[in-house]
């Protein structure tokens, strides 16, 4: 069965799962590899050519770091998670729409299975995880592919420009809102590869920078239904 066929994981928040000092562990450990990678935007606009973010990639294989944040993921998550790549994400531009998909390379008895993300400090901004989902990365790509919502399930324009001021007008028709995430430290966020999110324009709040762990996984295909279960019975 191909992935695609596989139900999508509900997104799921798991509240206090790591304290401050475990954070300065993890960011500590992190940074030990001495590497930055800043993406800088090329698409049209008025953000081209400017740094979006600056990735400290970890090292899975530092036995440290993966105690630190095994240790402090939900069981069902930390023993059924394979991490592709782990990072100090530090984002000064919010994200728009876009999917993490193609962060994860399964091997044949493997899947794609969830983004986790750990914000290091508590502040106004938030991720927000949208009911659409796509097999790829880039949003343009879906609207290619997909229609615009029925009106009646389309947010308002002040919904839309609440949370989306940063984004292309035109996208508003594509989306709609599943999940909330309100950044507290240490709280973890959980979402399906597949599912379109999008940073608030945490700008407007005046923050010029937001920082968390990002985590990007595969599990065994054996694993995936076990997980599927028990995140649909949390949500009940």
């Amino acid at each position: 069965m191909s992935i695609k066929e596989f139900s999508l994981l509900p997104t799921t928040v798991f509240k206090n799962c790591f304290d401050l000092d475990d954070l300065e562990k993890i960011k500590n450990e992190i940074h030990g590899e001495n590497i930055c990678l800043p993406y800088v935007n090329e698409w049209d606009g008025e953000n081209k050519g400017k740094t979006f973010s600056n990735r400290y990639p970890g090292n899975w294989n530092n036995l440290s770091l993966r105690q630190l944040i095994l240790s402090g993921l939900p069981d069902i998550i930390s023993q059924n998670i394979i991490v592709e790549s782990i990072m100090h994400l530090q984002s000064f531009i919010p994200y728009g729409f876009h999917c993490d998909y193609g962060w994860s390379n399964p091997s044949n008895d493997e899947c794609p299975f969830v983004v986790v993300i750990i914000p290091f400090e508590t502040i106004k901004a938030k991720t927000i995880v949208c009911n659409q989902y796509m097999h790829g990365l880039q949003f343009i790509h879906y609207k290619e592919q997909s229609a615009p919502l029925p009106v009646e399930q389309q947010m308002t324009e002040e919904e839309y420009l609440k949370y989306f001021s940063h984004c292309w007008p035109q996208e508003r028709s594509y989306i709609s809102i599943d999940t909330i995430f309100e950044w507290e430290a240490g709280s973890a966020l959980v979402l399906d590869h597949r599912y379109i999110h999008a940073s608030d324009n945490f700008l407007k709040h005046g923050l010029t920078e937001k920082n968390c762990i990002s985590i990007f996984s595969k599990t065994k295909r054996e694993n995936y239904h076990k997980v599927l279960q028990y995140l649909q019975e949390e949500q009940t």
